[in-house]
């Protein structure tokens, strides 16, 4: 089992109601982007994420490299 924090998504937003959209800021997309690569040699089964903005945009270059 490997477990992941979310990306980089910038400063929290005003509220917990607001900030569940927040998204990746560009640091973070870039190291989405790079995860795939750094989890390469990694056979994987399944990802399971939380359903908020960043946490999702964290592990779709994962998920979509998986096809």
């Amino acid at each position: 089992m490997l477990l992941l924090r979310h990306a980089s998504a910038g400063e929290r937003l005003s509220s917990p109601g607001v900030d569940r959209f927040r998204r990746l800021d560009e640091e973070g997309r870039m190291t989405a982007r790079q995860l795939v690569w750094s989890l390469a040699d990694r056979e994987i089964a399944q990802i399971v994420s939380s359903p908020l903005a960043r946490c999702v945009e964290t592990v779709v270059p994962i998920a979509a490299s998986s096809l």
